[in-house]
């Protein structure tokens, strides 16, 4: 019994592993799965029965009680009790057995001191989650906050000196880069405009596709994406176009273009089967193939696979190669991209886009990150399909778009889950009259949004706003949909800069 429940939780099956943690006696005698009971109470939103099990553990000290002390104080966060989940995350830092659960515990606080409108206490407590965080994303979480809360009591000088003191504690450049974009903000602020100037300039300079480095170019050059929430023709450029460009670009480069699709019987077998329909057993064959190395050992080869692959439409498999041949080619040609950044069902999205009144790039940016244009694509959530819908969310959103007799199974049709996308961020945007807003609804939901959005201590700085919500994929969900938004925008001729 008890390693059937620990099965589950270790799989993060916290329904199933409560229902077998009860049936265990005397539970408490073992302080591991007393732990692991209380967790999955919280996991469940039982805060009540989470708090009283946590408070067990506590006194009988059968567990290491700076994780029972960090566990209950985000119970009281969730309840409200904000006072208290302070007290017991001060309590967690005092009997922190390692850094990891004192860094959660900085974290907790400055979730509360955000709930509490402190921005004292939150830039105190981001700034100590930097120092024990370690170059961690918990450690990204508190650069960032400390210095938005150094910039709302008034020091935005303080923010962009904190920023540049750690901007070498990171090493991944898509995040340097959104620091260096704040660093510039902050100093704009500050009076300094020629020093911001300058790091904008550079930013702009960088051959990335990150949000910021999007932000910086816009600042550099004035030009804004047109907005998400109204329909634009794209201009009719066949992939053919776009195939013949970059074979030019390769043989130019190498002195000639020598390539053609495999022969391998494996490869032929696979590209009957997708012929007769069979997209999802195909794919995984080819995938399979391509990662083996079998297919697709040079540029050009890949070339010759991402015409064929787009032709069957399987878009991912496209893409794929796609993005495999960009880091062959000179950076800043932005019609190479469109190798990467497709246009699949074009006709279907465009239709649906025109009569929801919403940009089709938009709908193909979502598309790209929620599922890579793969229309068989399921999350460890249950999301779906090329929009990845959970089934209670699609089968809600089929009920307005007037879908009759729809099935959970349906989602994996792509003409099913392009008119449910389209359709929901339609809605979306017009509620929130804000992408971003938006974005975060479509992926965290509308509770967690309502309350980031009143949070938010600037009312027209949206980006500024995502940056506090407090799930970090929805963070970045939101940043890296606005980024390929403005990618697609540029190498579709929506957008000069």
């Amino acid at each position: 019994m008890k390693l059937i429940a620990e099965g589950y939780y270790r799989c993060r099956e916290y329904a199933d592993a409560l229902v077998w943690l009860k049936k265990i006696k005397n539970l408490q005698k073992d302080g591991r799965l007393h732990y692991y009971k209380a967790v999955c109470e919280l996991k469940q939103g039982m805060y009540s029965a989470a708090i009283s099990d946590l408070k067990q553990i506590i006194k009988l000290r059968n567990y290491p009680v700076s994780y029972a002390w960090w566990r209950l104080g985000y119970c009281y966060r969730k309840l409200g009790r904000f006072d208290e989940g302070l007290a017991a995350q001060d309590s967690a830092i005092r009997y922190a057995s390692d850094a990891s659960v004192e860094s959660y515990a900085w974290r907790e606080k400055v979730f509360l001191a955000r709930q509490k409108n402190d921005w004292e206490l939150l830039t105190y407590s981001a700034a100590k989650l930097v120092e024990t965080a370690g170059g961690s994303n918990d450690a990204a979480i508190g650069l960032l906050w400390t210095g938005f809360g150094y910039h709302q009591l008034g020091k935005p000088d303080s923010a962009a000196e904190f920023l540049r003191k750690h901007f070498h504690d990171f090493k991944d450049d898509d995040f340097k880069d959104e620091i260096l974009f704040w660093i510039g903000r902050f100093y704009y602020e500050s009076g300094d405009t020629a020093l911001a100037d300058s790091l904008w300039e550079t930013l702009a300079r960088t051959h990335r596709d990150n949000l910021f480095v999007w932000l910086a170019r816009e600042k550099i050059s004035g030009v804004s994406p047109p907005p998400p929430d109204s329909f634009v023709e794209i201009p009719d450029i066949p992939a053919d176009s776009v195939y013949f460009a970059v074979r030019k670009t390769l043989m130019e480069r190498r002195g000639k273009y020598v390539a053609s699709l495999p022969q391998d019987r494996m490869f032929l077998r696979a590209g009957h089967m997708a012929k007769l329909g069979m997209l999802d057993v195909a794919r995984v064959v080819f995938d399979d193939m391509l990662e083996a190395g079998k297919i697709g050992r040079t540029a050009e080869e890949k070339l010759e696979l991402w015409r064929y692959f787009y032709a069957l439409r399987m878009y991912s498999l496209a893409a794929k190669v796609g993005s495999q041949i960009l880091s062959a080619l000179p950076p800043g040609d932005y019609t190479t991209k469109r190798l990467l950044y497709l246009l699949p069902h074009r006709r279907l999205v465009e239709y649906y886009a025109r009569k929801y009144d919403i940009n089709p790039l938009f709908v193909y940016a979502v598309m790209y990150q929620e599922s890579f244009f793969d229309p068989y694509a399921r999350s460890y959530a249950d999301a779906r399909g090329l929009m990845q819908f959970i089934p209670s969310t699609g089968r809600e959103t089929a009920r307005r778009a007037g879908i009759d007799d729809f099935d959970p199974d349906d989602l994996y049709d792509y003409t099913v889950s392009i008119q449910l996308g389209t359709y929901l961020l339609d809605e979306l945007l017009t509620r929130w009259r804000e992408p971003v807003y938006a974005l975060s609804e479509y992926n965290a939901g509308g509770a967690p949004t309502k309350e980031w959005e009143k949070f938010c201590p600037i009312d027209d700085d949206p980006i500024y706003c995502a940056e506090l919500f407090d799930y970090r994929q929805t963070r970045l969900y939101v940043k890296k949909i606005l980024a390929k938004y403005r990618t697609y925008c540029v190498a579709y001729g929506l957008m000069d800069f």
